[in-house]
């Protein structure tokens, strides 16, 4: 196996788009004539394993699969169209499929490794949303065209470069968001009632090397661990552990762990980065086929300094996931804004051609059964941000002194 064959099975595995890859699965099914019906049945075959819902939205599967699969595809492109026609059957915009190309391509952006681009990465800062099934920004990642621009959560994405987006899947509207080097994209934006342009030039983005940023503050006479996790990538968790150690070492009274803007990553990141505050304990259930699952935390737990997280309306997928388990088991509270709401499950089936079908395979619930997606997370203590001045830190940290006085409080009793 080749290092590059290797990156892309590792990629497979491990990265989140909440998604949350829980695993690939490789098609090949026999009998079925003709290499291209072939990859119609592959497609059909990991949406009848692996959807979520068992009754297909109400479409007839099985029926599906006489129409679909039973045509005489004689080249790729016809057997890549067929696919797409059958996965709309299921009205399900977040179960897609993508051509190899655009598989290396979605792989370098969740993965954060150099590519070309804008910042616009794929499900990490623009996606679908659910409901109004309409291209939305999620988030924006630091030192990228699109966070230099000013684009923000919950940006409307009308058109690109003049199309507009009304109707467009995801994998259609990254294709012409992606481009050559040194060209400009330009999107035209709603927020709220405001509609403006931006243009975005296309450069080379750099492997994201770190994740986690940390540093003692000092607030009111106490020293403030402050730790920020802009995205979870395989990386993180060293990074997580290393500064959890030099900031118990500085003596802090309490942590403020930042998620503000956090987009999620990579899945095994995120369970292993709750473990070290957690332990191994249940973080979220997923509701799937098979009916309500735990989805548990990974290792063991390093710190039980005071902790209290931050967020707004970016911190999306395995960020809410973070985020409400350490609600959950009153681990700390949340401040900032209601969060994004991004929370379906997928699995990701390769074909035998090298293309592969994002198959939706559950969504995610807190603990106490709450639906995330569409809903997000809400906060303990509710702050929205205000210019020039982070109330969100403040009060998080003001919070923080609280609760360590009346820990202190309780044990001297």
């Amino acid at each position: 196996m080749s290092k590059n064959d290797w990156r892309q099975k590792t990629s497979l595995a491990l990265v989140a788009f909440f998604l949350l890859f829980l695993g690939t699965a490789f098609i090949r099914r026999q009998g079925v004539p003709g290499q291209f019906n072939r990859l119609v049945n592959e497609a059909w075959e990991a949406v009848n394993e692996g959807y979520y819902d068992p009754n297909f939205g109400g479409a007839n599967w099985a029926a599906i699969r006489q129409e679909f699969v039973s045509g005489n595809y004689g080249a790729r492109e016809e057997a890549h169209t067929a696919i797409r026609q059958m996965l709309a059957r299921l009205n399900s915009p977040a179960t897609r499929f993508l051509t190899k190309e655009q598989v290396a391509a979605f792989l370098n952006e969740v993965s954060a490794r150099p590519h070309i681009g804008t910042g616009l990465l794929e499900l990490l800062v623009v996606d679908v949303e659910e409901q109004s099934r309409k291209l939305q920004i999620v988030t924006t990642i630091p030192n990228t065209p699109a966070r230099r621009a000013g684009l923000q959560p919950g940006d409307w994405i009308l058109a690109i470069d003049g199309f507009k987006t009304d109707g467009l899947g995801l994998t259609e509207a990254m294709e012409k968001l992606r481009g050559p080097e040194t060209t400009i994209t330009r999107l035209t934006i709603q927020r709220l009632r405001k509609q403006f342009e931006v243009q975005l030039a296309r450069q080379k983005m750099p492997a994201i090397e770190r994740s986690v940023h940390a540093e003692t503050r000092q607030w009111r006479g106490q020293r403030i661990g402050y730790i920020r996790l802009d995205l979870f990538l395989d990386t993180s968790v060293e990074q997580m552990r290393e500064a959890v150690r030099k900031l118990e070492e500085d003596r802090v009274s309490g942590l403020l762990l930042d998620l503000r803007s956090n987009p999620g990553g990579d899945v095994r990141s995120s369970l292993q980065i709750a473990a070290l505050f957690l332990g191994d304990v249940p973080l979220v259930n997923v509701n799937g086929r098979e009916g309500l699952k735990p989805l548990r935390s990974l290792g063991e737990q390093i710190t039980k300094l005071p902790l209290n997280v931050l967020v707004n309306k970016g911190t999306a997928s395995a960020g809410e996931v973070l985020a409400v388990a350490l609600q959950s088991h009153q681990r700390g509270a949340i401040v900032g804004q209601t969060t994004y709401g991004k929370g379906l499950i997928h699995k990701a089936a390769q074909l035998s051609d090298g293309s592969m079908v994002l198959i939706t395979s559950g969504s995610l619930q807190t603990l106490k059964g709450a639906e995330i997606l569409g809903r997000g997370i809400t906060p303990d203590v509710a702050v929205n941000p205000k210019t020039g001045r982070d109330e969100q830190w403040n009060k998080a940290a003001d919070l923080l002194l609280r609760q360590r006085l009346n820990l202190s409080s309780t044990t001297n009793k």
